[in-house]
């Protein structure tokens, strides 16, 4: 089997775990977790008390100082909100072009995955920032070395973002510097929304990736919102992420259809996903094809779930509006001085 099918097989399954996520199954494999709990604050002031994405409360009594962070999301968040000689290990995707949005930065350090417990041992954290699907034998272990364990909630919609930044801002007393990464947030997608609420006509876009989609209640129907589009998805009755049969996608005929590259790197020759909708004919009634409006998006830009999300907005918007988003740029990012320690 290709290292291209197994890359696709590997993609739906994530849309489909991230369909689990968003619903109210009543039973969920154990490595799903609790899907709806965001994680709270109950003392900002050290020592520190939070609840994670299991409603653990979990006691912080000083700022950690060798923080290990075991998702990607943390990944582009601490390399923006702490000092980096405190970030300790850092997931291998991190430097991925094809999935992080803080490749140059992630250089250089070192890096673990949340099955090497061993590992994660021997690092002596203060703290491992895990998701919410890190298994729970791998939490209990860490627990039982002393290690202590915050897994976040929810990270499905902006308003999930934002809480997230905030709780890190809280864990790693960076309270400051993670308001200025909300504000920066804001402003970005004001500049995005402000563009986008200019469009004479709302385009309706279909996310169509490896037969999967994104609904209501996901950052994507959010971005399209702000960047001046309509989510065909919404229209036919999809909430959160799942599957769409092409015969449904073609159905809805979109006027946009955005994609993204999920196919491993390294194949040779590269493999443009958007030839098995433009060269296949059964969609070539469908007006996003007559017109030639099948985009690519890259999938740091639309995939990630960090602060990083406003450029997926931006990006949304130029393939929509081009013409309107011609030269609409977000704020440069706030200076990053007090973050630039060398790794360990």
């Amino acid at each position: 089997m290709s290292r291209t099918l197994l890359t696709l097989g590997t993609i739906g399954l994530l849309f489909l775990a991230g369909h689990l996520l968003t619903t109210n199954a009543p039973r969920a494999p154990m490595w799903l977790g609790v899907p709806n709990n965001p994680g709270t604050i109950v003392r900002q002031d050290f020592p520190v008390t939070v609840t994670d994405g299991y409603g653990h409360p979990i006691r912080i009594d000083r700022p950690p100082q060798r923080i290990v962070s075991l998702m990607l999301a943390t990944d582009e968040i601490l390399l923006e909100l702490v000092d980096h000689k405190r970030i300790t290990a850092l997931t291998p995707i991190a430097t991925t072009p094809s999935v992080s949005n803080c490749v140059a930065e992630a250089k250089g350090f070192p890096t673990v995955v949340g099955t090497s417990l061993e590992r994660i041992i021997s690092l002596r954290p203060d703290i491992v920032l895990a998701a919410r699907f890190t298994e729970i034998p791998t939490v209990s272990t860490l627990k039982q070395a002393g290690i202590t364990t915050f897994r976040f909630g929810r990270y499905e919609t902006l308003a999930d973002i934002r809480h997230n930044i905030k709780l890190l801002g809280v864990i790693t007393d960076e309270r400051e510097r993670a308001s200025e990464i909300l504000h920066w947030m804001s402003d970005s997608l004001g500049v995005v929304a402000a563009a986008g609420s200019r469009a004479a006509a709302k385009p309706r876009v279909l996310l169509y990736r490896g037969g999967f989609s994104a609904g209501a209640a996901t950052l994507f129907d959010e971005m399209l919102t702000a960047a001046g589009g309509t989510n065909v998805a919404v229209e036919a009755g999809l909430v959160g992420h799942g599957p769409i049969s092409k015969e449904l996608a073609i159905a809805l005929d979109p006027e946009v259809i955005v994609m993204t590259n999920p196919y491993a790197e390294g194949d040779d020759p590269p493999i443009d996903p958007r030839s098995s909708v433009i060269d296949d004919p059964s969609w070539q009634g469908v007006t996003a094809v007559r017109h030639r409006r099948v985009h690519l998006v890259p999938a740091p830009e639309l995939g990630c779930i960090s602060h990083h999300i406003v450029r997926g907005a931006l990006a949304l918007g130029r393939v929509i509006h081009p013409t309107l988003f011609e030269n609409v740029e977000i704020p440069a990012f706030p200076s990053q001085s007090s973050q630039q320690g060398d790794s360990e």
